[in-house]
């Protein structure tokens, strides 16, 4: 039996154990700075694998000499996970990227079941982390055990790293792996695209802006200023500048970028002019497309010239800024994994990711061509009743298998 036979037949013989490894992982609590107690599930599951383990936790004094270091997190009680699979030369050909952490449990009681308590109900399985990205990192460590229990040889090394702190603003996990000297020419992150290919996803940055007024009874309100006045011609240019984004700025990959203010904080009462006004949002903006955040500060200046606001300045401070990413669908490993895919009955061309992934440090940073695929809807993400599909996650791990062996396994 061919190759594929053989991994097809191996992932239907074990569907539901391995079903029952991804419950097993959803059940543990792997929420911010707990994920030890994840990696520990995942440790017992490799030790099985003829592989090499290295746990090591981030170090805050060798990463903050990287750009895109995210100050203020904790590694007293969490790490990093890495298993190496040995090939025939001593080189290594392919990563696999996939993050432990989840989100808190996003209001709970709109949850039909306990978010830490794994369940399946028609055929999908609810439980928080079970899209992002339990699934994916479930289905990458199976898609490495079925391939060594069927005796696969690889060319290269591969790289299997289950990371912390990606979510929660972080990307240090990954940051702190490839510090560590853990990259590979090609990378495959498990983040969840509904098994559709992904080799680009846009930068994203998040900010807060406080608009300084002075309060005053609004019956004399000519006594005070008005913050949210003041903050006015700042949201027109604000959503202006989107309008010539979405003029300007093109790839076939993407739809367009977006510009959001999603929290205004403002006033005390009807009858009080407000002394404050805080804006709280977001832009995302495409690959290729350099000095947005340039154009985004000379916005909020133009918008400061009244009288009131040349004396008493916005203060400006960012939350977050996750960079852009783009691989060129021509790589080896790019054309590989899609002519796979589509062998196999899948996507037969790349898209680009919506939101932000640790994608970008692997190839912004490491110099990898990376890859993002994986099982689940990234709308399932970050909410109440999180889930994957049961049959998707199973095709996960088999498509991984395959799209590993393609790319490195020595024929038989």
């Amino acid at each position: 039996m061919m190759l594929r036979g053989r991994i097809h037949e191996t992932v239907e013989k074990n569907r539901q154990a391995y079903v029952g490894f991804l419950m097993e992982l959803i059940d543990t609590e792997t929420t911010d700075e707990k994920e030890d107690q994840g990696q520990a599930v995942l440790r017992r599951r490799l030790e099985r694998l003829p592989c090499r383990l290295d746990y090591f936790s981030p170090d805050p004094a060798r990463l903050c000499r990287y750009e895109d270091f995210n100050v203020g997190h904790s590694y007293a009680s969490r790490g990093n996970l890495v298993a190496v699979f040995s090939g025939e030369q001593d080189e290594n050909g392919l990563l696999l990227n996939g993050h432990m952490d989840t989100v808190f449990p996003n209001d709970p009681d709109a949850w039909k079941s306990d978010p830490l308590r794994c369940e399946i109900r028609d055929g999908k399985l609810y439980g928080l982390g079970a899209c992002d990205m339990k699934a994916g990192l479930c289905a990458m460590t199976l898609a490495m055990e079925v391939l060594c229990g069927l005796g696969v040889r690889f060319q290269k090394n591969i790289i299997l790293e289950s990371v912390c702190d990606e979510e929660a603003g972080g990307g240090n996990g990954t940051l702190a792996a490839i510090d560590r000297g853990y990259t590979a020419p090609a990378a495959l992150v498990g983040e969840p695209t509904s098994l559709r290919p992904m080799r680009a996803h846009v930068g994203s940055v998040a900010f807060r802006i406080t608009f300084k007024g002075r309060a005053a009874h609004s019956n004399i309100k000519w006594e005070g200023v008005n913050a949210f006045e003041e903050a006015l011609p700042f949201i027109h240019g604000f959503y202006e500048m989107e309008r010539r984004w979405l003029q300007k700025q093109k790839n076939p990959l993407f739809h367009h970028p977006a510009c959001s203010i999603n929290v205004i904080r403002c006033g005390t009462g009807a009858v009080c002019i407000p002394d404050a006004c805080v804006l709280e949002g977001n832009f995302t903006y495409l690959p290729g497309y350099d000095g947005c955040i340039e154009e985004f500060t000379a916005v909020l200046t133009d918008a400061s010239q009244s009288p009131w606001l040349r004396e008493h300045p916005p203060v400006l401070e960012w939350l977050h800024h996750v960079r852009p990413y783009e691989s060129g669908g021509e790589q080896p490993f790019l054309k590989s994994l899609l002519r796979t895919l589509t062998e196999l009955g899948g996507a037969d061309a790349y898209e680009g990711f919506a939101t932000g992934a640790d994608a970008r440090l692997l190839a912004n940073i490491g110099g990898m061509n990376t890859v993002i695929l994986g099982p689940g809807d990234i709308r399932n993400g970050h909410r109440a009743n999180e889930y994957v599909i049961v049959d998707e996650f199973i095709r996960a791990v088999e498509l991984y298998a395959n799209i590993i062996a393609d790319f490195l396994a020595i024929p038989e």
